[in-house]
């Protein structure tokens, strides 16, 4: 009991911790020096890296983090109440605790991407370990309790090297940024200002940043009023796979 109690608050910091890294990280290097590399690297490996794509109409919501025993199925259920498909990526330690909400966002229609076992950062690890002791025990995990094989991923933290993408991508993985953040991983972000990150930064083609774990309290409050906001500009939903492959479709007509 006290072992299996270790193990929870050792999670519950970890869970916590994605949080705070991720501000930290963006006062070390600015939001704005993120986005301009990030960028260049879409534009560089535009048939890997994705921040969003050439579409009309169609945009994709996406959940890091999770899944979490609390805010996922939330999050799920406003989903499935408003009709919207979405792409989650989540953690592979955390699909391990929680393999029943794993296999509900299947069941319900979503997609499911790679967002590494243990949320390290990629810049920090070699290619070889990203690969077997990140994405695909991820993966494999998921396709044991899916019969999907995720090859879509978003790094932690949205960072990665240049020789990681072309490693990655000669294994026919995809990368999947974002173009819109809701900065809810921001932890004192109102549920107002998440709303307004996405409501007036959204365009046709967009992918959007939300997070999908147990301190996410005010992205599920958000949730639905962005939903019925975009609904009412016209955009459809899509989730990431769907949305690529959409785009590529729409190019060649």
């Amino acid at each position: 009991m006290r072992r299996m109690l270790g193990c929870f608050v050792i999670l519950l910091t970890i869970h916590l911790n994605l949080s705070a890294n991720e501000t930290d990280n963006n006062k070390t290097s600015s939001y704005e020096e993120f986005h301009s590399y990030t960028n260049q690297l879409a534009e560089k490996y535009c048939s890997v890296f994705y921040l969003s794509v050439d579409h009309p109409r169609a945009i994709a919501l996406t959940f890091d983090d999770g899944p979490d025993g609390k805010n996922t199925s939330k999050i799920l259920d406003i989903l499935n109440n408003k009709g919207v498909k979405a792409t989650f990526f989540v953690v592979g330690m955390f699909a391990n605790i929680y393999p029943k909400t794993i296999m509900r966002i299947v069941a319900d229609g979503h997609e499911i991407g790679n967002h590494s076992w243990s949320h390290q950062d990629f810049r920090a690890i070699d290619n070889r370990h990203i690969i077997n002791k990140e994405l695909h025990p991820t993966s494999e995990l998921i396709e044991k309790i899916t019969d999907v094989y995720p090859k879509i991923l978003r790094p932690p933290y949205g960072v990665i090297r240049e020789d990681t993408i072309k490693y990655l991508a000669s294994s026919g993985w995809k990368i999947i940024n974002w173009s819109v953040d809701s900065y809810d991983w921001q932890r004192d972000i109102s549920v107002d200002d998440i709303k307004k990150q996405v409501t007036e930064y959204i365009h046709p083609g967009g992918i959007i940043l939300f997070h999908s774990s147990i301190y996410k309290d005010n992205t599920v409050l958000a949730l639905t009023d962005i939903i019925e906001d975009l609904i009412n500009q016209g955009y459809i939903f899509l989730t990431v796979s769907e949305l690529l492959s959409s785009a590529v479709k729409t190019l060649e007509n």
